[in-house]
């Protein structure tokens, strides 16, 4: 340092903070917007940069604050950081006619419009500041308790809403994008952004700070808005800062939750009712990704207030470069010094942030590749690796080169031993990888499957009658499992049964033949026939003749009373001309009528009783002589035949008889039996709820039940048809299931499928089905688990298992370009 010694500006904007217990200064060079940010140490040091006070006055009053010495060369290092920086005042022979302090206030180079990198690309449209200072008047009320409280009370309920009302909320949504609605839903989705960045800039206008800057911003190649708040890097207080960030996307969580108020009480396909749905279904998902903190939107901006630590992703980034650095430079590379606390900050979050953006780097790429290569081929490949070397170059070129700072120090002891170390190291890798060979594992998911599949059905129609088993049982080859109502099969086995003692015993008669007894028994019986048609035929004879009596009798009844009938009628006609003439009187007229009347029923009864004599009084007894006489022919033929014995026809007969009999009582038998089902195999009942079967009608083949054997589990691996070309039959295989990531299942490939398909509907990659057979004694692989499967293909060199993808995409897939 000279004599005159350096002079820290004065025309910076200066912010004086506590963090941690430990007070910073904030400040701002007003004409470049650019800040910086200096602990007690170096303010303390900054502070006697008045051009008056020497480097040795400086190191005598930084031993006496501080109590250790302030080596000179830090000193001058840190003092040309600040030149670097823009915060010294020039020279005064670099001045011309007085105009060194108009340069340094504001004369100074202008920020250019566009700024950043490929991944983070900002273009200045507009110097909002005029704006924001008429608006922010008008909007107090939004930075009020009472809006605060209101906004928050609208999410809650709009959350409400949507827990009660998701399924048809999503489904509306779903149906808002079209080629008609485009338009208005891109202005909407603009206006809404545009709301969300000047809800930013009106919080940091309303504590005080300065707006200058709103844009477009290009992250990682997705376009946006954004709107420069530095200025409340200078609010002393946390919580404003921290409020700055936030605004922004509390205030597009209100417009949301306004939004799915009008959805529920507006009518469907309105315009206000399309407008809601359209800021539902894109500021919710923004603002939830506007908080993820591992890229530099919302949630990155809030973390680095909370923590106090101002460009925490460059600084984290920085710290890991710098030990990256040391690791692989000739000399130890310079390394920041940091405190405990930040150490572990850049740690966990550079490590985060750093593998987080490769994962997006990646899907954007391999989204931009894929498109590039798909409709132009080699064309496409080229320029998607050029793009990819221009957003490359700035990270790796940062990360493998070296560069002074504030706050370095150089340690170049042990740097030759450290690189030999590193380079045998390296050496053995690449040595490794040529000579070292293992089992290549070639993997895939797998479903779990049955060895084999038993379906139970009813052999007979029936009702169910039992259930033996619930779902989830083990049972046994020939376990009862169910069993059919059978009461009409059992009753009429009980009458074939009977049907056949029958036969078997009028076999047995036939095939002995007659004996003694019966031909004695049956001659009794002409026998006494004979007797009783003897009796049958005198009885006969008997009342024939008493018949004969009766008619001779009744005959003459009947000519006795018509002499009466004759004589009476005679009278009464010669007294009837005696009445006319008055010469006898009336009652010896009706006297004389009277006795023809009764001399007439008289004849009447005559008659009858000679047709009842007349009648058939003797049919009883024919009856009781022909009876008699059957009973005679019938013992004379029984008689015969026993005399004669049994006829070769009469037992085979029977004998076909009974053989029918039992047929059909076997058919009967084997109907019962099958009513009674039995396990086909050991297995797994896998039919949900069987006991809600017991009552149903079953015809013959209907489902009963359905048991899985999974003693051997078969595990189905969907092999991509990359990796199918590795696999061969008898190959070891091991499956590792979801629910047991602690147990490995052990087999061998069993069977390849002749045919590829497609993983999923839609979707080009195509995979192979591959089976293999592993032990399930226990019974742990249940029917469709799923989990991930290793089929180790053979022995191979490292290099080839690292390189075998990207070989075979040059093979094939850049061999069809050209």
């Amino acid at each position: 340092m000279s004599a005159s010694g350096p002079i820290f500006r004065r025309d910076l904007s200066i912010s004086r903070q506590e963090a941690d217990g430990e007070v910073i200064h904030v400040v701002k060079d007003l004409a470049s917007e650019r800040f910086f940010r200096f602990g007690a140490a170096e303010w303390f040091i900054i502070e006697r940069l008045d051009g008056t006070t020497t480097s040795e006055e400086i190191g005598a009053a930084a031993k006496t604050e501080f109590g250790e010495e302030l080596d000179p060369d830090t000193l001058a290092a840190f003092v040309e950081s600040l030149r670097q920086r823009g915060l010294i005042e020039p020279p005064e022979d670099a001045a011309e006619d007085g105009s060194r302090r108009a340069t340094a206030a504001g004369a100074g180079p202008q920020r250019r419009r566009l700024r950043g990198s490929l991944l983070y690309l900002r273009y200045k449209v507009i110097d909002p500041d005029a704006l924001l200072d008429r608006m922010v008047g008008r909007l107090r009320f939004c930075f009020t308790p009472a809006f605060v409280a209101l906004s928050a009370a609208s999410i809650l309920l709009a959350l409400g809403v949507v827990l009660a009302n998701g399924a048809e909320l999503a489904r509306d949504i779903g149906d808002i994008f079209t080629i008609e609605t485009l338009v208005v839903a891109w202005f909407v989705i603009l206006l809404t952004t545009v709301l969300h960045e000047f809800a930013h800039g009106l919080t940091c206008k309303h504590f005080g700070g300065k707006v200058h800057e709103i844009g477009v911003l290009l992250l990682f190649f997705n376009p946006g808005l954004y709107c420069n708040v530095s200025d409340a890097w200078l609010f002393p207080e946390k919580s404003r800062r921290l409020w700055v960030t936030f605004a922004g996307s509390y205030f597009e969580f209100f417009l949301w939750a306004l939004s799915v108020l009008v959805w529920r009480v507006s009518a469907p396909e309105t315009l206000f009712n399309y407008i809601a749905l359209v800021v539902i279904g894109t500021s919710g998902i923004r603002v939830l990704f506007n908080f993820v903190p591992l890229i530099k939107l919302d949630g990155y901006y809030m973390l680095s207030d909370w923590l106090e630590i101002p460009n925490l992703r460059a600084r984290a980034f920085g710290y890991l470069g710098s030990r990256v650095k040391a690791l692989w430079s000739w000399r130890r590379a310079p390394r920041l010094e940091v405190s405990p606390r930040e150490r572990r900050i850049y740690l966990t979050y550079g490590v985060l942030a750093f593998f987080f953006s490769i994962l997006m780097l990646f899907w954007i790429a391999s989204r931009i590749g894929g498109f590039l290569i798909e409709n132009y081929d080699g064309a496409g490949f080229l320029i998607f690796m050029g793009l990819l070397f221009l957003v490359s170059r700035g990270p790796f070129k940062r990360l493998f080169t070296r560069g002074p700072g504030a706050g370095l120090a150089q340690n170049t002891a042990g740097a030759v031993s450290r690189r030999v170390v590193y380079s045998l190291a390296l050496g053995g890798f690449v040595l490794a990888l040529i000579v070292v060979r293992i089992d290549m594992p070639v993997s895939g998911e797998f479903n779990i499957l049955p060895a084999h599949n038993a379906d139970v059905r009813a052999q007979v129609e029936g009702l169910i009658e039992e259930i033996a088993v619930a779902e989830g049982d083990a049972v046994e080859a020939g376990q009862i499992i169910a069993r059919l109502a059978g009461l009409e099969k059992r009753a009429e086995l009980a009458k074939i049964e009977a049907q056949v003692r029958q036969a078997q015993a009028d076999l047995r008669g036939l095939k002995a033949g007659p004996i003694a007894q019966e031909i004695a028994v049956t001659r009794q019986e002409m026998e006494t026939a004979k007797t009783r048609l003897e009796h049958a035929r005198n009885r006969y004879a008997e009342y024939r003749a008493i018949n004969r009596q009766k008619i001779a009798r009744a005959h003459s009844g009947v000519e006795k009373a018509q002499e009466q009938l004759r004589f009476a009628r005679l009278e009464l006609k010669r007294l009837r001309p005696l009445i006319d003439k008055r010469l006898i009187s009336q009652k010896d007229f009706s006297q004389s009528q009277e006795r023809a009347s009764v001399r007439g029923k008289e004849l009447d009864e005559a008659q009858a009783d000679l047709r009842v004599a007349m009648a058939d009084e003797l049919a009883e007894v024919r009856q009781d002589q022909a009876v008699a006489e059957q009973e005679i022919m019938e013992a004379k033929a029984k008689l015969d035949v026993l005399l004669a014995g049994s006829r070769p026809e009469d037992i085979e007969a029977m004998a076909a008889e009974l053989a029918r009999l039992e047929a059909e009582r076997g058919y009967v038998a084997r109907q019962l039996e099958l009513l009674v089902i039995h396990s086909p195999i050991d297995g797994i009942v896998t039919t949900a709820k069987p006991q809600e079967k017991i009552g149903e009608l079953v015809e013959r083949g209907d489902l009963i039940l359905e048991i899985h054997e999974y003693r051997t589990a078969i595990g189905e691996i969907l092999i991509s048809e990359k990796d199918i070309g590795e696999v061969r039959l008898g190959q070891e295989v091991t499956l590792k299931a979801r629910a047991y990531p602690g147990r490995s299942f052990t087999g061998v490939v069993t069977a390849i499928a002749a045919t590829a398909m497609a993983e999923e509907e839609g979707l080009k990659r195509k995979v192979v089905r591959v089976n293999t057979e592993v032990e399930n004694g226990d019974l742990a692989l249940k029917p469709e688990m799923t989990g991930y499967g290793k089929i180790y293909v053979g022995d191979r060199r490292l290099i080839e298992i690292v390189s075998r993808r990207f070989v075979r995409f040059f093979r094939v897939e850049f061999w069809s370009w050209w």
